[in-house]
């Protein structure tokens, strides 16, 4: 091999180790409008027991059912993230980053402290809002 091939073959080396981080890409603010407002986002089935769908109401309400504490605040949708507010117009308790992948969504989860590593993304789909509000 000779030396002006070098950096060739570190920037191909390069491309293929960054290949899946590309396919995450994040959502605009307007197409999380259009898909998530008014509307719930539904993990892959089967759903963990005791869990149900994170519900964004038309109102600007969070919510989601959990067994022994659910989650009722206020969400606001700004950078590419979904935040939610338990109480006043303090900062967010956490966010959930909005990433696409081809046609998958998928939330990450961020919140105060930011763990290391990020926590992996994991896939949700769009649904109807449940009827037991």
């Amino acid at each position: 091999m000779n030396l002006k091939s070098l950096p060739i073959l570190v920037a191909g080396a390069t491309a293929l180790l960054a290949a899946p981080a590309l396919a995450q890409s994040p959502v605009p603010d307007g197409e999380i409008r259009d898909v998530f407002f008014g509307k719930a986002a539904c993990p892959p089935e089967p759903w963990p027991v005791g869990f149900g769908p994170y519900e964004f109401r038309a109102d600007g309400v969070f919510f989601r059912k959990q067994d022994l504490a659910s989650l009722f605040g206020r969400y606001a949708i700004a950078d590419g993230r979904i935040c939610v507010t338990f109480s006043g117009p303090a900062p967010p308790n956490f966010c959930l980053q909005v990433l696409k992948d081809k046609a998958q969504y998928l939330f990450r989860y961020e919140g105060a402290p930011v763990p290391d590593p990020l926590p992996q993304p994991h896939p949700v789909t769009p649904c109807p809002l449940p009827d037991n509000r």
